[in-house]
């Protein structure tokens, strides 16, 4: 539970102040697919994964695939949630929804950790 509130705060944080500030400054777009993705929330998300990519870096070193497979999950997660929130963000100018959604994401990491770590135990 408190895994999630820290996600859920560090996503308005840090979601919502740099998806705000990048989408005032920018109005480029990329599409993906049926999606014009804007290109302020391709940025967050490349801010967002830099630890995670750090993190599943070091856990290949380590030598710990299980741990790796899971982490490679949770970025997987993390892109598709904040790639849509952006999208949504984009739309409705409400950073409520999708900072629950990143928050969400974020906070179910250990979760989807834990999970992997049983299920390929």
């Amino acid at each position: 539970a408190l895994s999630l509130v820290f996600g859920a705060a560090e996503a308005f944080l840090l979601f919502g102040v740099m998806q705000a500030y990048l989408s005032r400054t920018t109005s480029a777009h990329l599409r993906l697919g049926p999606w014009e993705v804007p290109v302020s929330g391709i940025m967050v998300l490349a801010v967002i994964l830099i630890p995670e990519f750090i993190t599943l870096a070091r856990q290949m070193v380590a030598g710990y695939p299980f741990l790796a497979a899971a982490t490679l999950v949770k970025v997987l997660c993390t892109c598709m949630v904040t790639l849509a929130s952006s999208y949504w963000f984009e739309r409705s100018r409400s950073i409520t929804s999708p900072a629950i959604a990143l928050g969400m994401a974020v906070g179910l990491g250990p979760l989807i950790r834990h999970a992997m770590y049983v299920w390929f135990r």
